[in-house]
């Protein structure tokens, strides 16, 4: 588990369902205090992110309780909820500020002079990566040489400060939410169990790829869409532009017949001597980091066709008619399927249509377990299960019901899923984005066409970034 993805996706989707993070960070600095409430006097190291916040929020509440403090703080841009902290602490403590490492040596003289019973370490928490710069590297040293000289217990907020050469040397981890560190203590915050199984922007954002300043084309992947018929011409067209907005390059191959009623420069069509129908297409899936496969492709499409595309591709997304030509033991890690209650009934040989959402997802992870895959099962409630984690997407859009708008979410899966190696992560990224698009398009236009719902994606992509 990446655990610095999984604490900002919870934090994230918190604050989507209304739970904002100056109240999980108040909740936690709560937690710290309580933890420490048999000691008298407390030194707290704390960085400029989240996990300084928590540490300045535990030095507030440990004031309240009428201990001693001791707060010094990394010098740096804050985020705006450890900033907001640290403009309250300043009204009731002298915080002191650490520049360099230069300044350890003449710190450490105050703080022997202090005399605390705890340290904290509120540096960095699970967003620590590769070797500690100074001045934490310093920071670290003189905690755990404190605790030689002074016996003090010590005390790390999430996970303790280090890398492979040095370690803050915590007698107690105090974990939010779930366990980070083997050992640590787990404190709830005020997130809901619930928020936790639910599809968030956290998942969207969490998902996505980050942008560094030096990409190139090819850097958001490649997407292949194969499908068409002569009986659905723009099914592949639909999934393909949905694609089109997470991904660099976009290609589409399909039967000669949708070809020649798609004008689209910003589309790369593959040569296809099929007339109406996919059944002999020679394509080198693993040129693409996705592809998706069976839009629009109609039951007359050949099964060693889509059987091969499973096998060979590097990751897939199956939907529709695809999911009706397949056996279920094709499938396999890299695989998303995303069917509908008839398309799983097809493809599984179960029918869950009057079944409650708790045995539907029953149903639904026992199957991903099974055939060790990630299943989307679309509905009221979308249902995304692999081997071990489950998902629900609740939505309030009754125009996703609409045809076209699967091949869309086909898409969106597909395009997310090309730059995300996290099977599950992409499914429900994807999911959850089709969703919100649909309700976004649904305030403004109750009679919306799945060609609008992909023109929605941009908007929906830019209400998920505002939370960040």
């Amino acid at each position: 588990m990446d655990l610095e993805k999984e604490t900002k996706r919870t934090d994230l989707n918190a604050k989507f369902f209304g739970i904002d993070t100056v109240l999980l960070m108040e909740n936690a600095g709560r937690s710290i205090a309580d933890e420490c409430i048999n000691f008298n006097k407390f030194l707290i190291f704390c960085g400029t992110g989240n996990n300084g916040g928590d540490g300045l929020c535990a030095a507030r509440h440990l004031l309240a309780e009428g201990k001693e403090i001791l707060v010094y703080s990394l010098k740096g841009d804050r985020t705006l909820q450890n900033q907001k902290n640290l403009d309250i602490l300043k009204n009731f403590a002298n915080i002191k500020i650490i520049k360099d490492s230069k300044e350890i040596e003449e710190y450490k003289k105050e703080i022997l002079k202090f005399n605390p019973d705890v340290v904290v370490d509120a540096l960095i928490g699970v967003g620590s990566k590769g070797r500690l710069r100074e001045p934490i590297k310093s920071i670290v040293h003189l905690a755990n040489e404190l605790s030689n000289e002074i016996n003090c217990y010590k005390i790390a907020v999430d996970v303790p400060t280090g890398d492979d050469e040095i370690q803050f040397n915590a007698d107690k981890v105090i974990s939010f939410e779930i366990q980070k560190t083997k050992n640590a203590i787990i404190k709830g915050i005020g997130v809901p169990k619930k928020i936790r199984n639910m599809c968030g922007v956290g998942d969207f954002l969490t998902a996505m790829k980050e942008y560094k300043g030096d990409e190139h084309k090819g850097y958001f992947g490649k997407t292949l869409v194969i499908g068409g018929s002569r009986d659905y011409v723009g099914a592949p067209y639909l999934t393909a532009k949905a694609s089109q907005k997470f991904n660099d390059l976009t290609y589409l191959a399909a039967p000669k017949f949708v070809q020649k009623r798609i004008f689209d420069p910003t589309l790369i069509f593959l040569p296809c001597e099929d007339e109406e129908y996919l059944q002999n297409l020679t394509v080198d899936c693993t040129k693409f980091e996705c592809v998706a496969i069976g839009n629009g492709i109609s039951l007359k499409a050949g099964n060693d066709l889509i059987n091969n595309v499973i096998e060979k591709a590097k990751k897939a997304v199956i939907d529709a008619d695809a999911l009706k030509l397949i056996k279920p033991e094709i499938l396999n890690e890299k695989c998303i399927v995303t069917p509908h209650l008839g398309e799983f009934k097809a493809l599984f040989g179960v029918d869950l249509y009057n079944e409650d959402t708790e045995n539907k997802a029953m149903a639904v992870q026992n199957f991903a377990e099974k055939y060790n895959t990630t299943i989307v099962l679309k509905g009221k409630t979308d249902i995304i299960a692999d081997a071990k984690r489950l998902k629900f997407n609740e939505k309030d859009c009754i125009r996703l019901t609409v045809g076209g708008t699967g091949d869309v979410l086909a898409g969106i899966i597909a395009g997310i899923y090309a730059q995300n190696d996290d099977v599950f992560e992409s499914a429900c990224a994807g999911t959850f984005l089709n969703g919100l698009a649909g309700e976004i398009l649904f305030g403004k236009n109750s009679n919306f066409d799945a060609m609008e719902l992909v023109d929605a994606i941009p908007e929906a992509i830019k209400f998920c970034r505002e939370f960040e």
